[in-house]
């Protein structure tokens, strides 16, 4: 079973100004309707923060983050373009890089975990295999590449919910899309990464689907 449990847009820059973000700017740009206001909305000089319908917006000086609900397409498609329009709106703040993030829980089902844990991470012959021997041992990984000018990265750990070893355990996929803003028109930098936030999602989910596949050769 794969669970989507997090997805987050980052955008961070030398110096955000929050006192900006309050709920009549976000309103009168038409970057949030009215009626998208749902719950607290603050805005100071230090932080500005908005419960909004199917997402949060929070702003400091380093970065301005837009959390979403997990697995929700209407929610992903929202935030993507809440972003992109700031963005639009504020062309000249120093921008340095965006992130987009996705937070994932992959269950082995009728399987034991540990087996297909060792054998999923440590097919090979190394120091690690030989050092975790015991059949209580636990592995994850780190994988980077690059994909359409995008640095993808997957960060992967076991957690048990169980509270025992073996019983409930699953894979916690934290993926990490990143951008590095150093170009003079960073907005369409931005605009163009932004645009393939559904293809990413769909890499990831592909991967994971792999995974959850994967079973133990006897």
């Amino acid at each position: 079973m794969i669970e989507p449990t997090g997805a987050v847009l980052v955008v961070t820059a030398k110096s955000f100004n929050p006192s900006i973000f309050t709920q009549l700017w976000l309103s009168k740009e038409d970057l949030v309707a009215d009626k998208d206001f749902v719950g607290a909305s603050l805005a100071t000089e230090a932080v500005a923060q908005h419960d909004l319908a199917n997402m949060q917006l929070l702003v400091v000086p380093s970065r301005l983050q837009v959390t979403l609900k997990p697995g929700d397409e209407a929610s992903s498609e929202a935030g993507k373009t809440l972003v992109d329009g700031i963005v639009k709106k504020l062309p000249h703040t120093p921008f340095q890089a965006l992130g987009m993030n996705l937070d994932y829980l992959v269950t082995f089902d009728a399987q034991s975990f540990a087996q297909v844990n060792r054998a999923m991470f440590l097919a090979q012959s190394g120091p690690f295999v030989k050092a975790f021997v015991d059949g209580n041992s636990l592995f994850g990984g780190y994988f980077s590449r690059n994909i359409n000018g995008i640095r993808m990265k997957v960060d992967i750990k076991p957690i048990s919910t169980g509270g025992e070893v073996g019983v409930g355990d699953k894979l916690r996929c934290v993926f990490n899309y990143h951008v590095d803003l150093k170009q003079e028109d960073n907005v369409s930098v931005i605009h163009t990464a932004l645009a393939k936030w559904s293809d990413m999602t769909a890499r990831a989910v592909s991967l994971l689907e792999v995974a959850e596949a994967f079973k133990v050769e006897d």
